[in-house]
C-alpha cells in the first residue's frame, strides 16, 4: 500500500488523474436518472438485435450491469463509469505507442479532464461503448500493422465490429484501415495478406445482428440515421 502511495505522489499526473476518477465515483449516488439513461435501460429491458435510432450495444450493457448488480439508478451509472473508465486505460495503452511517457501523462490529464469523459462516465449513450470499442480497435491495428502480430488482426476485427455494434459512425474504422493501407507505400503489401481480409470479414460478420435487424424492418435505423 505505501508503495502504491508513493508511485501517486510521485507522479502528478496520475494524482490527477484518479483525483478526477474518485470525485466522478463519489458523485455516482447523488446523479439522478436522465432521459437517456431511462431510454436505454429500456433497450436492456426489451432485447433486440437491434433498434429504430441505434444499435443496442448500450442496452446490452445495462441489462448485464442490472442483471448483476440489480435495478438502480446507481447501477445504471455505475455502468456508465466503468466502461469509460476502460476507454481512459485503453488510450493510456494507445498513447503509449505514439507518444513520449511525459506527452503521454499530458495528454491523459487532458482527456480525463474534459466535458466530454465527465458526460460519459454519468450518462448513457451510445457513444460510452463506441470509445471503448473505437480505441481497443486501434491498439489491436497498431499490434497488427505495426508489430505484425498476426492474431491481433482477429481481436481488431471483433473490436471494430462492437463498435459498429454500439454507433453507426464506427464504420470509419474499416474505411480508415482501408484508406491507410492504401496510400501506405511501406504497408500497402498487406492487401495481399489473408489475415487483413480475415479482420474485415470478422467485423462484418460480428455486425451482422445489426444488419439482419434492417433487412428485417425495412433498413428502417439506416433510413432514420441517414435522413
Amino acid at each position: 500500500m505505501k508503495t502504491i502511495i508513493n508511485i501517486i505522489k510521485s507522479n502528478k499526473a496520475l494524482s490527477w488523474i484518479l483525483g478526477f476518477q474518485i470525485f466522478r465515483f463519489v458523485l455516482l449516488p447523488f446523479m439522478g436518472l436522465m432521459p437517456q439513461d431511462g431510454y436505454y435501460y429500456l433497450y436492456g429491458e426489451n432485447l433486440s438485435l437491434s433498434y429504430f435510432d441505434h444499435p443496442g450495444m448500450i442496452g446490452y450493457i445495462l441489462r448485464i450491469f442490472t442483471e448483476v448488480f440489480g435495478q438502480s439508478v446507481f447501477v445504471i451509472k455505475l455502468a456508465d463509469f466503468t466502461i469509460t473508465s476502460l476507454t481512459i486505460l485503453s488510450f493510456y495503452k494507445l498513447a503509449s505507442y505514439f507518444l513520449s511517457k511525459q506527452k503521454m501523462w499530458r495528454s491523459m490529464v487532458l482527456l480525463v479532464s474534459t466535458i466530454c469523459i465527465s458526460i460519459l462516465s454519468f450518462n448513457s449513450t451510445p457513444d460510452v461503448p463506441l470509445l471503448l470499442f473505437w480505441t481497443l480497435s486501434l491498439i489491436c491495428l497498431y499490434k497488427a500493422i505495426f508489430e505484425q502480430k498476426k492474431w491481433f488482426w482477429i481481436l481488431g476485427g471483433i473490436a471494430m465490429g462492437l463498435s459498429f455494434d454500439s454507433k453507426y459512425t464506427a464504420l470509419m474504422l474499416q474505411f480508415g484501415l482501408i484508406a491507410f493501407l492504401l496510400f501506405s507505400n511501406k504497408y500497402r503489401k498487406l492487401f495481399l495478406s489473408p489475415w487483413l481480409w480475415i479482420c474485415l470479414i470478422i467485423s462484418a460478420l460480428v455486425t451482422f445482428p445489426v444488419w439482419w435487424w434492417n433487412y428485417q424492418n425495412e433498413f428502417a435505423s439506416f433510413a432514420f440515421q441517414s435522413s
